[in-house]
């Protein structure tokens, strides 16, 4: 009896941790159309994420694309966003050309809170070309500016754009010298935006309340481990872009009672300030990095990377500090043919991976920490697994050097235990080992 109750338990948690969903066509949106010129193409895609769990609004999304027909002077004509609003198994698609104020934009994201606007990482109409020659100029032109996109707000509903910050401007360099290639917005503080650069090698935090932008956070050490070098790779000095992403913080209770309390992850949101985690999508990218604001917790099981000896100091080793963190984890894969194509994380309790016995007698945990797991998938569809245990602000760091590991990686040993090769269709199992992938050599030729 015992063992069928148990066996029953372990069935209803399987089902509890695991979800299938069914793909359904509601709608096509064609932007080729022969018949319908000019024609576009896509080339990036922003959903509206205030509407996607919102049942008294219609799910809405954005389209950038580059018109396959006309060209602006720079060769390029990537100015057009179709706004689309879904209406049940109907769509309204609404063109919006902003030619007139920006000559190219190659990223786009929703607003935190305000409809129809968008952050865009672009380039100005006023921004003169890298090399322009001066008419008193008779050395053949001079170093004028360059083609680096900044930050902008783009508001669809009058199409009015605004320039709010630029990372060259930031760097003391001229004009468009420097290139943002990645967007998000903070989930805890609405007014605040995530935005790094490749070409700078840095993220910042900016407070956008206002028209100019202020710099609240810049973080450059974790770059700098992916840094080009003296040699540029395949996509250029401004890089081919950086995924970012929040681990959200599960509520337990809510998922067993199958509820969606908006206030009360809200609240978890508030008690505990999300890890803001990042990926280049370039080849040969060698490390998976997180950003800690001062007041931001947790802190995990490794040394941060700014002022390692400063953070030794008893009274701020773990707690909030006054300088704020980042850190670099070696992804097993660094190669020149493939790249990252996706980025989630899960945070859950560690009780989905440690035993009891092994988290409160071996780590000497009071509590059961939390985990957060950090999938990453490449371009050949390989997903890879970071496994982040949060850190006690009272004990010591337990993590250690393990043979095979990358020269100042850190990790802690688990114990051995029975694969179990039960798993539900749609499930993702997580199984932890001690093992470090062989780095930068388990890529097949292709």
């Amino acid at each position: 009896g015992k063992s069928d109750d148990a066996s029953l338990s372990s069935t209803k948690l399987l089902e509890r941790c695991s979800t299938t969903f069914e793909l359904m066509e509601l709608s096509r949106i064609d932007l080729c159309k022969p018949t319908h010129p000019p024609s576009y193409l896509p080339v990036y895609v922003a959903c509206d994420p205030k509407v996607v769990f919102s049942p008294f609004a219609n799910p809405s999304f954005a389209i950038l694309s580059r018109s396959n027909q006309e060209q602006t002077i720079s060769g390029i004509d990537c100015t057009t966003i179709h706004q689309i609003v879904q209406f049940g198994d109907e769509s309204s698609v609404t063109k919006h050309t902003l030619s007139s104020s920006l000559a190219n934009i190659s990223l786009i994201e929703y607003h935190a809170s305000e409809m129809s606007v968008l952050w865009a990482a672009a380039r100005a109409t006023n921004v003169p070309k890298p090399y322009s020659k001066d008419k008193d100029d008779n050395h053949g032109g001079s170093l004028r500016g360059g083609y680096g996109h900044s930050l902008f707000k783009i508001n669809l509903r009058n199409d009015s754009v605004t320039h709010i910050w630029s990372p060259s401007k930031a760097e003391y360099t001229p004009e468009g010298v420097h290139s943002i290639n990645g967007i998000m917005n903070d989930l805890r503080y609405k007014h605040l935006v995530w935005v790094s650069s490749s070409s700078a090698c840095k993220v910042w935090a900016l407070d956008v309340r206002h028209n100019a932008a202020n710099v609240v956070m810049c973080f450059s050490l974790a770059q700098l481990s992916d840094d080009f070098g003296p040699e540029l790779g395949v996509a250029g000095f401004y890089g081919a872009g950086m995924i970012m992403t929040q681990s959200l913080p599960i509520n337990e209770e809510c998922a067993e009672d199958d509820c969606s309390d908006a206030s009360e992850q809200h609240r978890l949101l508030q008690d505990t300030p999300p890890t803001m985690f990042g990926v280049k999508k370039d080849p040969n990218t060698y490390s998976l990095h997180t950003y800690q604001l001062p007041t931001t917790m947790p802190r995990f099981q490794t040394m941060p990377l700014e002022a390692s000896s400063f953070v030794e100091a008893p009274s701020v080793k773990y707690s909030t500090s006054c300088i704020a963190r980042s850190n670099i984890y070696p992804l097993p894969i660094c190669s020149d043919k493939t790249f990252r194509v996706g980025l989630a994380t899960l945070r859950c309790s560690s009780n989905s991976a440690l035993r009891k016995a092994y988290w409160k007698d071996k780590l000497g945990y009071d509590e059961a920490p939390d985990i957060i797991y950090a999938l990453t998938m490449t371009s050949v569809g390989d997903i890879h697994c970071h496994t982040l245990l949060e850190c006690d602000s009272k004990k010591e760091v337990q993590a250690r050097y393990l043979e095979g590991m990358p020269v100042g990686a850190a990790a802690i040993s688990v114990p051995a235990s029975k694969r179990d090769d039960k798993v539900v269709d749609g499930g993702l199992r997580i199984l932890l080992g001690n093992d470090f992938p062989p780095p930068f050599n388990d890529v097949a030729l292709f």
